[in-house]
């Protein structure tokens, strides 16, 4: 780790509670103006709240649109929530995350038409093949 970083986070421990609170305030203030950081930082401190749960959340929203892609991602963040005895302060992070899995599993199921749709094809130009292949050189198939 970066030396200075080591002392800030030393310096860290050593504030009463109060003191961190103010900290994290004014880190808070700081990450508005970056959004990008903000989100970043937001992510750390999930990880570092629900670290068992981190990937649970969405595994559960992946396995809730597979049974049914018709549910929007805002139902599902809450009934995540809800069962998984998620803080309602949480909701908009899992919507965003619900959104994320229904997008994915939309892509996944177009691959897979894609991929399909190639099998069948080849599978097709394959047997015209054997039919033609069969003929004499000069034949014609009419």
């Amino acid at each position: 780790m970066n030396p200075f970083l080591s002392e800030v986070s030393e310096a860290f421990s050593r504030l009463s509670w109060s003191q961190k609170l103010v900290f994290l305030r004014t880190c808070v203030n700081e990450f508005q103006t970056n959004r990008k950081m903000m989100k970043k930082a937001f992510s750390i401190w999930y990880r570092a709240m629900y670290p068992r749960s981190y990937w649970k959340p969405e595994l559960w929203i992946e396995s809730r649109f597979k049974k049914d892609m018709s549910l929007k991602p805002k139902y599902v963040a809450y009934e995540c929530a809800s069962y998984l005895k998620i803080s309602r302060v949480m909701v908009p992070h899992l919507i965003r995350v619900a959104q994320r899995v229904k997008q994915r599993l939309r892509m996944r199921e177009r691959i897979r038409q894609g991929k399909s749709l190639e099998q069948s094809s080849m599978q097709s130009s394959r047997q015209s093949l054997r039919h033609t292949s069969g003929q004499s050189y000069g034949e014609s198939s009419v």
